[in-house]
């Protein structure tokens, strides 16, 4: 009777073993997600330059496995949110917004960039651009993008949607 009462003890705790090594391998999978241990970090280094620059590795085409448009305007949010000031957020959550086709809100992102810093960042002019044309405000997109031609005249793709805009 005894063997039997053991068995079924060692039968408990086999399953209790093989619940936990799921549950702690499946947190680990979760925890290890570059998105996870990005909020972690910025728990502990909470500054609007850092977050920006987690928003950034997050919204950048050239390493995909990070690429999350969540996760980037999270960060950007929370720059902003730590430093209003801090050039380039506005911007950034104007492409976001953009990307969403959330036109109104990224125009308005576009236009606090360009209040606050002018000419710190001449793209905007070209997102600025890219926004009003999309919102069929032609001759104003034209005009953002005769601005950002003249800081960057070689730009092919700013011509072509320049020309779309004539």
């Amino acid at each position: 009777m005894k063997y039997v009462s053991l068995r079924k003890k060692f039968r408990n705790n086999h399953a209790l073993l093989i619940l936990c090594v799921v549950a702690v391998t499946g947190l680990f999978l979760w925890y290890s997600r570059p998105v996870v241990v990005d909020h972690v970090k910025l728990l502990f280094n909470p500054n609007a330059g850092y977050a920006y620059e987690l928003g950034n590795k997050h919204f950048s085409s050239q390493r995909p496995e990070y690429y999350d448009i969540d996760a980037a305007e999270h960060f950007f949010t929370r720059s902003l949110a730590l430093d209003p000031g801090l050039n380039g957020v506005h911007h950034q959550l104007a492409r976001v917004a953009f990307l969403r086709g959330d036109f109104d809100r990224a125009l308005s992102h576009i236009n606090s960039q360009l209040n606050i810093h002018g000419d710190a960042l001449p793209n905007a002019y070209y997102i600025r651009g890219l926004i009003e044309g999309f919102m069929g405000d032609y001759a104003n997109a034209a005009r953002d993008y005769e601005i950002y031609l003249t800081y960057n005249p070689s730009n092919g793709a700013a011509k072509k949607d320049y020309a779309w805009e004539l």
